[in-house]
């Protein structure tokens, strides 16, 4: 495996990696999520949804795509039917398709598009000279991104929050809502997604072959930060998938000596006086987590969304809109939930584009998952250690995504 190149060229010496940086800059200047009720119910427009950074980044990112994509337009549009990128393409198209049923077809257009821009990065990437290292520098440029998002998260926390803030605890202790300013414009559920994943990214640098001590120690500290906002975003699954992938990393790699003496040192913290306890109730969100008196349980909003029209079923309500609920049981004004409230990915797609999404993104998920299998089988045989241990890392990025 050839040494990696250094962060400045990672970022931005790829074009697919320069595209994908404009689509995350839309994603830290938007302010916060689109308020889907309110451009249901017609209250607000697009430009005070918190989408407007969001469009114009992504017309940005729409014109340098096209302009990369047409210096060779057979080859790519051949690879966006080619392999796993066939499957997303595919449901790019039903996700633009579904703004026949949608109440926001503006907002289904746009999202369906970006999606399709994925698919043009994708066989931009594909068609590249040497499409393993253009891959393999995408990526890595991607979790450098991740690690720049986690500690301006830190640190804004840090030197922005106050004390209050600090101590983390009020009726939503959600550290995505503890911050007094605007970043990251995410829930908390994408918080600790982006600890974990920066995590890893750090694991994977602490044991890489023939690593420097320099860069043992780098990754140690971006292990350390995805570790600490993973912890604070109470993202239960999320921790949970994360421990599990790091125990596939671990038992793939034959060099687990050093996961595992991490792994024993931060379980044997809980063993330290009123620290279990605390972890504890810091899991359980302590005694003022929320909860959706009616559709309180899961299942039951599962339910309700099962029981819907069969046509709806099928083909969604439009791409990326959601569905809307109402609780009349609930004390005072009546509370909204939407497709977030599913907590349940394939639900989520389900609300949006319908059985037929779900089975094209299912599909997705277990082709990946069979290739990565057979990839490494390959790799271990050739004795590609430096690639085979990469590879070892998006097996776990892998798990903890899907």
């Amino acid at each position: 495996m050839k040494r990696e190149p250094g962060i400045l060229k990672t970022l931005f010496y790829n074009p697919a990696l320069s595209i994908t940086v404009i689509f995350i800059i839309g994603l830290i200047l938007s302010p916060s999520g689109a308020d889907v009720v309110g451009l249901k119910q017609g209250t607000i427009d697009i430009g005070s949804s918190g989408k407007l950074w969001r469009v114009i980044t992504v017309g940005l990112a729409a014109l340098l795509t096209l302009g990369v994509f047409m210096s060779n337009p057979a080859n790519r549009i051949k690879a966006m039917f080619t392999g796993n990128l066939r499957y997303l393409t595919i449901y790019a198209c039903l996700a633009l398709l579904t703004v026949v049923f949608s109440q926001l077809k503006g907002m289904t257009m746009f999202k369906g598009i970006e999606v399709l821009l994925i698919c043009m990065v994708g066989a931009i990437i594909a068609t590249s000279k040497d499409r393993e290292s253009s891959a393999i520098t995408f990526t890595t440029g991607v979790f450098w991104i991740y690690t720049l998002s986690v500690f301006s998260a830190l640190i804004e926390l840090a030197v922005f929050g106050s004390a209050q803030h600090k101590q983390l605890v009020g009726a939503t202790p959600l550290l995505s809502t503890q911050m007094e300013s605007s970043y990251p414009p995410m829930v908390g559920n994408g918080l600790g997604f982006l600890g974990a994943l920066t995590a890893l990214f750090g694991l994977y640098r602490f044991d890489m072959p023939q690593a420097r001590n320099r860069t043992k120690a780098i990754a140690l500290i971006i292990l350390a930060a995805g570790a600490v906002i993973l912890f604070l975003s109470y993202t239960r699954s999320v921790l949970l998938f994360f421990i599990v992938s790091v125990l596939i990393i671990a038992a793939y790699e034959k060099r687990t000596i050093r996961i595992g003496v991490i792994l024993i040192t931060v379980i044997s913290l809980l063993a330290a006086p009123g620290i279990q306890d605390k972890v504890i109730d810091h899991l359980r969100r302590g005694a003022t987590d929320e909860q959706i008196t009616s559709l309180s349980s899961r299942t039951q909003f599962w339910d309700t969304i099962l029981k819907r029209d069969p046509v709806q079923l099928m083909v969604g309500e439009g791409f990326a809109t959601g569905t809307l609920f109402q609780d009349y049981q609930s004390r005072g004004t009546h509370k909204v939930f939407t497709s977030r409230n599913a907590h349940n990915s394939v639900l989520e797609i389900i609300m949006s584009s319908g059985f037929i999404g779900a089975a094209i993104w299912l599909t997705i998920i277990i082709r990946i998952g069979l290739q990565m299998v057979k990839i490494r089988r390959k790799l271990r045989s050739m004795k590609e250690w430096g690639r085979l241990h990469f590879h070892h890392f998006m097996m776990g990025v892998f798990v903890l995504s899907a």
